[in-house]
């Protein structure tokens, strides 16, 4: 008997141990990553540009490409990984937008305010995610709802102010078929 339950309790733990991810060190703070056969891998970095349109305002990034070279089945998403450095909730610095597509660019809304400068709902623009601590500075991006098909990018969390001077700024997409 003491045997059958030393076993047991040695299959419980090598099979503990066997599902344990070890998850390299980012090079970069602030890019996702993915995990592939135990290696960080890159997301498309894409310079979009920066639109601001409407009477009230919306806040677009516009990737000029209609799809992203990076691709992963909805039914088998890899993990996504971040390193985040500072102080403060590091969810504050993790924003996933969901793309409009036209043929031949991907636009990402960043803020959107009415005409009376009220702010407007863009819930349906951005993908929910939680973060998960898997040591000091590196977070698991978890997806609260399944991904469905289209394309995504982690972008920049700012506000509608620290957009107005125009420019680029880099997106990290992937596209979900």
């Amino acid at each position: 008997m003491k045997g059958f339950l030393l076993l047991i309790t040695f299959s419980y733990a090598l099979s503990a141990f066997a599902q344990t991810v070890t998850v390299p060190d980012p090079e970069f703070p602030s890019r996702p990553y993915y995990l592939k056969d135990g290696k960080l891998e890159n997301l498309e970095k894409i310079s979009a540009a920066i639109d601001i349109s409407g009477m009230g305002g919306r806040v677009s990034l516009t990737a000029f490409q209609s799809k992203s070279d990076i691709r992963f089945s909805k039914n088998s998403l890899p993990q996504f990984y971040i390193k985040i450095e500072g102080s403060g909730d590091a969810s504050d610095k993790v924003d996933v937008g969901i793309a409009i597509v036209k043929k031949d660019r991907r636009r990402f809304t960043q803020e959107a305010t009415g005409f009376n400068g009220a702010a407007k709902d863009i819930s349906s623009t951005k993908a929910s995610v939680s973060l998960k601590k898997i040591r000091e500075g590196l977070y698991q991006v978890i997806f609260d709802k399944p991904l469905a098909s289209g394309e995504y990018a982690f972008m920049p969390s700012m506000d509608l102010g620290s957009l107005m001077g125009g420019g680029k700024l880099t997106l990290f997409c992937f596209g979900v078929d």
